[in-house]
């Protein structure tokens, strides 16, 4: 990923007053991140203000801030390395049209193995990874980083493409976990993380329609969304929720009990935000050609 709006992270904020001039934009920041900021267009009355570029950000898809003003980002390595699209592997695009689970996915990739340099060591070469930016000295410039999670890389998953943190706790979409991790003594690694439901992501479909949108409800609820590569839950209390080729708004209480669909038959939605009257907004990404 190398184009220069992937490279940074730019903070808006609202002024009471006329914005004055950017402060962040100074020698130390990569030209490709300088140029990008100055391509954003803002509304009157905000500011922006470049936050964290290469090479303490890499790769990054999606990130959460805490009440800190901490960044948590989402970072891929493995598009194209691990995360697979039937656009570039059309021999097996009858056998993923079948797929009815995760587990039929992984024994997909098991068959069509001797195709990928390596074979099954393949889709573990690269990780995606959650990582913690941090603002040691109060100057507004993120400039610390580690790693909060252990990094994903196994062949089920990827794309690393949603995270919501609050007081310590991290809820993670990774095909085909959602996670939730929990930093107790705030160093900025989570000394546990468990999979609260598993079986996101069933068919490959096209790289891109990931699991992503976390966000917190009116009603104190988790909702996230996911890209037509469909889902087969079999959920804590017992019930199953499957639909192996859409896309779809989940949501559930905090500690992953009640998973409810809140709506299906999307083809790729993206972010979630709800209105002052609770109404829930998503954008669903169109056909890019080609499916």
């Amino acid at each position: 990923m190398s184009c220069a709006c992937l490279i940074s992270i730019v903070y808006c904020s609202f002024l009471i007053n006329e914005p004055k001039a950017d402060d962040s934009v100074v020698g130390s920041w990569p030209p490709q991140a300088i140029e990008t900021l100055e391509r954003i267009e803002i509304p009157s009355g905000y500011q922006k203000r470049l936050v964290a570029s290469e090479p303490l950000v890499r790769d990054p898809v999606a990130f959460g801030i805490d009440e800190r003003g901490r960044a948590y980002v989402c970072e891929s390595a493995r598009q194209e390395d691990g995360v697979e699209d039937n656009r570039s592997s059309p021999y097996w695009l009858l056998d993923d049209l079948a797929l009815e689970t995760v587990e039929d996915r992984l024994a997909m990739y098991e068959k069509h193995k001797d195709r990928r340099p390596g074979g099954m060591k393949y889709y573990t070469d690269h990780d995606d990874r959650l990582t913690r930016l941090t603002d040691t000295d109060g100057d507004g410039i993120l400039d610390t980083r580690n790693l909060f999670t252990p990094p994903y890389n196994q062949p089920l998953d990827g794309t690393l493409a949603g995270v919501l943190v609050e007081e310590g706790r991290a809820w993670i979409t990774n095909i085909p976990d959602v996670w939730i991790a929990h930093d107790q003594d705030d160093d900025g690694v989570a000394e546990t993380q468990i999979s609260i439901q598993r079986g996101f992501g069933v068919r490959i479909a096209l790289r891109g329609h990931d699991m992503h949108g976390l966000v917190r409800g009116p009603d104190g609820r988790i909702y996230w969304s996911i890209g037509d590569r469909g889902y087969h839950l079999e959920t804590s209390d017992g019930r199953l929720l499957a639909d192996p080729g859409a896309g779809a708004v989940f949501r559930c209480e905090p500690d992953g009990s009640d998973l409810e669909v809140v709506h299906v038959g999307l083809r790729n939605p993206q972010e979630l935000a709800f209105d002052d009257r609770g109404d829930l907004f998503t954008g669903d990404n169109n056909s890019d050609a080609g499916d």
